[in-house]
């Protein structure tokens, strides 16, 4: 099923929405969608030129139905401008436009062997990494949160694969 050039814009719904394997969705544009908290979206989804902005859902979660690393050829998305929580995995990180003030790539593809216990068990980043591991994914995006800033520096002066 294809979901093709739709715009929703300040809408309400009392259900959490959940886009699923099986669609294709095409220009589509959400802005400020209150629906339930969550909108999800399987990684296996294929995404063309969709735009999420605005303040809602509270949270967007791209994950995987079966896990793995999903890389659609015409895969765009754009969330520079949406400031809920964001948790996205398994789908390639250069077709997503983020705010680099709100958001954090993670790529596993050149790292092979990690040293998790580098990190302390609660560090944010170690988190973030093994729950791409979990998934079986290689990639994905999360949301920054300003009292884990030495979480993400501390990654990063390890030689991490993130960037912010």
């Amino acid at each position: 099923d294809l979901l093709e050039n739709i715009e929703i814009k300040n809408c309400q719904a009392n259900y959490s929405g959940i886009i699923a394997i099986g669609f294709r969705v095409k220009n589509l544009t959400i802005e400020n969608l209150k629906c339930g908290g969550v909108l999800k979206i399987h990684s296996e989804v294929p995404l063309e030129k969709v735009k999420i902005s605005g303040k809602f859902p509270k949270s967007l979660r791209i994950e995987p139905f079966e896990d793995g690393q999903y890389n659609h050829p015409n895969y765009s998305l754009d969330i520079s401008e949406y400031r809920g929580e964001v948790e996205i995995i398994g789908v390639d990180t250069q077709r997503i436009k983020i705010d680099p003030s709100l958001h954090v790539k993670i790529c596993l593809e050149q790292h092979n062997q990690i040293d998790l216990g580098s990190l302390p068990p609660f560090n944010i980043v170690r988190i973030m990494i093994e729950k791409l591991s979990l998934s079986s994914a290689r990639q994905g995006v999360f949301q920054i949160y300003d009292e884990y800033k030495l979480d993400y520096e501390e990654a990063i002066e390890k030689g991490l694969p993130i960037s912010l």
